[in-house]
């Protein structure tokens, strides 16, 4: 089973997913951040994992778009924002 929160119409996009290491360098997190906020620009939803690293970095360059559209896959419940430092991403996400 699956639950969503959010504008569920963003998955209308064609959606492009943006995974990694955990442990990027930064050359790598800024690479995921500036084609994730490329794609939004272009229109697409980027799908992510919200994790450390590249995920988190794709998301922060989605919501940086002027045409914002991003979804986090996260690996618990609907309520349960994992990694807990990333309480305030999840909040721009949706």
């Amino acid at each position: 089973m699956l639950f969503y929160r959010g504008n569920l119409n963003i998955l209308e996009r064609r959606c492009v997913s943006v995974v990694g290491t955990r442990r990027a360098l930064p050359s790598a997190l800024r690479a995921a951040s500036e084609f994730s906020k490329d794609a939004c620009d272009d229109g697409e939803c980027v799908v992510s994992g919200l994790a450390f690293g590249i995920d988190a970095a794709a998301h922060k360059g989605a919501v940086s778009s002027t045409n914002p559209a991003t979804a986090a896959v996260l690996p618990s419940g609907i309520d349960i924002i994992t990694p807990h430092t990333h309480i305030k991403l999840a909040e721009k996400i949706l």
